[in-house]
């Protein structure tokens, strides 16, 4: 294996989550994320995404407003994917 996929292994590329309201989620992750070192990149009526850069490439996170309510749902408030 070449030895540039060796430094990036196991780094998280991106994280999305859904959120039953967009706009009173927002200000908690602006605060928090910012505490930690992301920066805003992105914010409209899809979603919110803020980027760390690191030494190999950077981690984004996401929020996006929920389609439902419904349990088990990856458009339901919660984790939408982890990659």
């Amino acid at each position: 294996m070449p030895e540039e996929h060796l430094a990036v292994r196991g780094l998280v590329h991106h994280v999305d989550l859904t959120v039953i309201d967009l706009d009173r989620s927002s200000p908690f992750y602006e605060t928090v994320l910012g505490f930690l070192g992301y920066r805003l990149v992105r914010r409209d009526a899809s979603g919110v995404d803020w980027d760390l850069s690191a030494l190999h490439g950077y981690c984004s996170l996401g929020i996006k407003p929920a389609r439902t309510l419904r349990p088990h749902d990856r458009y339901g408030a919660g984790l939408h994917h982890l990659a």
